[in-house]
């Protein structure tokens, strides 16, 4: 499974956020550390915003920290609020190998359980148990 560049985006910028929870960290500098655009990557964190993921201050005190708990957000809340596809997650299989026959054959049966899978599983991953993993 790959996600797309604004998932992987949104997924780094709410990583940076969940590291430091009682602080506002400003998107240039997570743009610097990561190397993305910080017009880019602003317009991914408005949606995070839109989503009720972020919250944000103005000024020289001012940034970007987590809304809620660490805890109570998942891989799937995060990758939801910039995807706008809100009925599944990213597809793991290419869209070119459906099957030529019909809807039921066995690649669109697994197709389909391994989306179930991967929505489960992406649910049940918290931001808070994805950064202790990778760090």
């Amino acid at each position: 499974m790959q996600f797309r560049k604004h998932e992987d985006f949104a997924l780094l910028f709410m990583g940076e956020l969940t590291m430091q929870p009682d602080k506002r960290v400003a998107l240039s500098h997570i743009a610097h550390i990561h190397g993305v655009s910080p017009l880019y990557l602003k317009k991914i964190v408005r949606r995070l915003k839109r989503a009720g993921l972020v919250q944000s201050k103005e000024g020289a005190s001012g940034g970007y920290r987590i809304a809620r708990s660490p805890r109570s957000i998942s891989v799937w809340d995060v990758v939801q609020a910039v995807s706008g596809n809100k009925t599944k997650p990213p597809d793991p299989v290419p869209a070119h190998a459906a099957c030529p026959v019909h809807k039921d054959c066995l690649p669109q049966t697994i197709r389909h359980r391994v989306r179930g899978i991967l929505e489960a599983e992406l649910r049940a991953l918290s931001l808070q148990e994805l950064v202790r993993k990778s760090v």
